[in-house]
C-alpha cells in the first residue's frame, strides 16, 4: 500500500512538473515574442524561480525555506547583473518581485493543511492585520500603488507563522535546517562581500555608478561600503547580524565551518559600517546568555568577551581597518558623530509630522513603495531613519496602537511557551530576537521586508500548533 502511494505521489509530482514546464514555455515563448530582450530574460528567470518554488512547496520539501531565503539575499545580484550585461540601470525590475513572489508559494501548502490560529496566536495576527487594514485604506488613497507594494511587503514575510503552524510533530525537526541555512547564506554573502571590497566586479560598479546613493562609498576597490548580493548595506547587515545571533549562541546552527564561518561573517559585517547591526547582534547575544542562568549562559558571555579580543586584535589588519576603526570610534563621542546628528534632526523633524497628523500617512508613504510614485526614485522619506517614528508616520495613532497590542501579545505568547517549556533554545532565541528588533526601532523600522522575513523565521520555531509543540 506504501508503495502504491508513494508510485502515486511521485507520478503527480512528474505529471504537475510536465504540464507547469509545458505552459510555462508555451506563455514565455508568446511573451518574449512580443517583449524587449531584457524584459524576456527577467521573465524567464522568475518563472524559473517561481517554478522551482512550486515544486519545493508541493512536494513539502525541507528545502523550501531555505530556497526563500536565498532568493531574498541574491536577487538584487541578479538585477545588477542584467542590467550590467544589457548596459541600462532600472531602479525598478519585473525580478524585484521575485522575493515576495516567491514566498507566496508557501501557500500550496497553507491550503492544503491549513490550521486556524488558536489563543494568542490569533489575537497577534487580528491586531496586527487591523493596523495593516486600516493603514492600507489610508495608503491607497494618499500613495496609490506605492501602499499595494508596502501591503505585500509588511504582510508576506509573515505567511511563514500560517506555513509552519500546519507543519506535524516529525516535520518540526526541520527548524533547525531552517536557521543554519541562515548561517549558510550569510557566510556566501559574506564571501561575496570580501570579493566585492577588494575587486568590486564590473556589475556592482555600474550600479554604483546609476544608482545616486552616497552612502555607499565610491565605486573604487577598498573604497566601497559593501552591500554584498543585497540592495544596500542596510539589509546586508541585518541578514548577517541574525546570522550570527544564531551561529555564535547555537552550535549546530553554525555550520560544518564552525568558528571559522562566524568569523567570516563578523568580518563582512564590519565592512558595511552600519553600527545599528553591530548593536543588534550584541543586544542579542547578551540576552541570550541572560536568558540562560546555567553554566551554558556563563560559557556564552566568555566566549563573547574572548571572541570581542579577537576582532579588537583583527581589526587593525584588515584592509579597511581606517575606517571600521572610525566607526567604533564615534561610539566614544556619538554627540558629534555627523551621521547621529542627522538622525537625530530627521527625528525632531518627523516627530513634529506625526503630532500633527494622528490619522497616519498609510503604506507607500516611506520605504521602497515611495519609489513606484516618484519615477522610480525613491521619495522624500524613502529612508526613515527612526523606526517607532516610522511606525507612527504610516500607521498613524490608531494604527500604531493596534502594533503596540500586536507585540504586547507577542511578548505574552513568548513567555506563555517559555513557562511550559522551559529552557527550550527556541523559545530563548525568538525572545532574545524579538527583544532586539524593537529595540532596532531605535533607529530603522526591520518589521517588514527582509528584516520580517528573518524575523519570521525566527519566530516561526515557536510559532506553531500547542498539539505538536515540545521541547527539542
Amino acid at each position: 500500500m506504501n508503495k502504491d502511494y508513494n508510485f502515486s505521489s511521485y507520478r503527480r509530482y512528474i505529471t504537475f512538473t510536465f504540464l507547469s514546464g509545458l505552459a510555462i514555455s508555451i506563455l514565455s515563448g508568446l511573451i518574449a515574442a512580443k517583449a524587449d530582450s531584457k524584459f524576456s530574460i527577467q521573465l524567464a528567470i522568475l518563472i524559473l524561480i517561481l517554478l522551482i518554488g512550486f515544486l519545493f512547496s508541493y512536494t513539502n520539501s525541507k528545502f523550501v525555506i531555505p530556497y526563500i531565503l536565498s532568493i531574498w539575499a541574491f536577487a538584487p545580484e541578479i538585477r545588477r547583473l542584467i542590467d550590467w550585461f544589457f548596459g541600462e540601470y532600472s531602479s525598478v525590475q519585473l525580478l524585484s518581485v521575485s522575493p515576495l513572489l516567491v514566498t507566496l508559494t508557501l501557500l500550496v501548502q497553507v491550503n492544503k493543511r491549513f490550521s486556524p490560529l488558536q489563543g494568542l496566536q490569533k489575537k497577534i495576527i487580528i491586531n496586527f492585520g487591523i493596523a495593516i487594514s486600516y493603514s492600507f485604506v489610508i495608503g491607497v488613497i494618499m500613495n496609490k500603488f506605492g501602499a499595494v507594494y508596502e501591503l505585500l511587503n509588511y504582510t508576506i514575510p509573515y505567511l511563514l507563522l500560517v506555513y509552519v503552524n500546519t507543519r506535524k510533530g516529525n516535520e518540526l525537526k526541520f527548524r533547525d535546517n531552517w536557521l543554519r541555512s541562515v548561517s549558510w547564506i550569510a557566510i556566501v554573502v559574506s564571501v561575496y562581500a570580501w570579493i566585492q571590497f577588494l575587486l568590486l566586479p564590473p556589475w556592482d560598479r555600474f550600479w554604483m555608478e546609476n544608482v545616486q546613493m552616497g552612502s555607499i562609498g565610491l565605486p573604487n576597490p577598498l573604497e566601497v561600503r559593501v552591500f554584498s548580493t543585497l540592495n544596500s548595506p542596510g539589509p546586508a547587515a541585518i541578514f548577517l547580524s541574525f546570522a550570527l545571533i544564531l551561529m555564535i549562541i547555537e552550535r549546530k546552527w553554525r555550520t560544518v565551518l564552525g568558528w571559522t564561518g562566524v568569523i567570516i561573517v563578523v568580518s563582512a559585517l564590519m565592512l558595511t559600517l552600519v553600527r545599528s547591526s553591530w548593536l543588534f547582534t550584541i543586544i542579542g547575544i547578551v540576552l541570550y546568555a541572560v536568558l540562560n542562568r546555567n553554566k551554558t549562559g556563563f560559557k556564552l558571555m566568555i566566549r563573547l568577551v574572548l571572541f570581542s579580543i579577537v576582532i579588537f586584535i583583527v581589526t587593525p589588519l584588515l584592509p579597511s581597518a581606517e575606517s571600521v576603526t572610525q566607526r567604533f570610534e564615534t561610539f566614544q563621542n556619538i554627540s558629534e558623530d555627523h551621521s547621529f546628528q542627522a538622525r537625530i534632526n530627521f527625528s525632531k523633524y518627523a516627530l513634529n509630522k506625526v503630532l500633527t497628523n494622528p490619522i497616519g500617512s498609510g503604506l507607500g508613504s516611506t520605504g521602497q513603495g515611495t519609489k513606484l510614485n516618484n519615477d522610480g526614485n525613491l521619495g522624500e522619506y524613502g529612508n526613515f531613519d527612526n523606526g517607532f517614528l516610522n511606525i507612527i508616520f504610516t500607521f498613524g495613532w490608531l494604527g500604531t496602537l493596534f502594533i503596540v497590542r500586536a507585540l504586547y501579545y507577542l511578548l505574552v505568547y513568548i513567555k506563555e511557551v517559555s513557562t511550559k517549556f522551559d529552557g527550550d533554545i527556541f523559545v530563548r532565541v525568538t525572545f532574545s530576537v524579538t527583544i532586539c528588533m524593537i529595540v532596532s526601532l531605535s533607529f530603522v523600522n526591520n518589521f517588514a521586508g527582509l528584516g520580517g522575513l528573518l524575523f519570521s523565521v525566527v519566530l516561526s520555531t515557536v510559532f506553531i500548533n500547542k498539539k505538536h509543540l515540545h521541547p527539542e
